[in-house]
């Protein structure tokens, strides 16, 4: 596995992790955007919270912004 596909399956923990059904992880595409997959603000929140928490930093707004799918959060990563 490369470090691309190893930041890919963290990033699906962290969604799945922060899901309030976490099997709805599985039908989320690495593209897809939280919000048209049916990923509610409060989860998306928790991601962002999730992925500061694994780095040890608090991320800016710019970063934040940036974190719309899971390969967004990939490369946040």
């Amino acid at each position: 596995m490369n470090s691309e596909d190893e930041y890919l399956v963290q990033a699906r923990q962290l969604l799945r992790d922060s899901l309030d059904l976490p099997e709805l992880a599985a039908q989320i595409g690495d593209d897809d955007t939280f919000l048209d997959a049916g990923v509610n603000s409060g989860e998306i929140i928790q991601v962002v919270y999730r992925c500061e928490k694994l780095l040890g930093v608090e991320l800016d707004d710019e970063e934040i912004g940036m974190a719309t799918s899971v390969r967004d959060v990939a490369t946040v990563l």
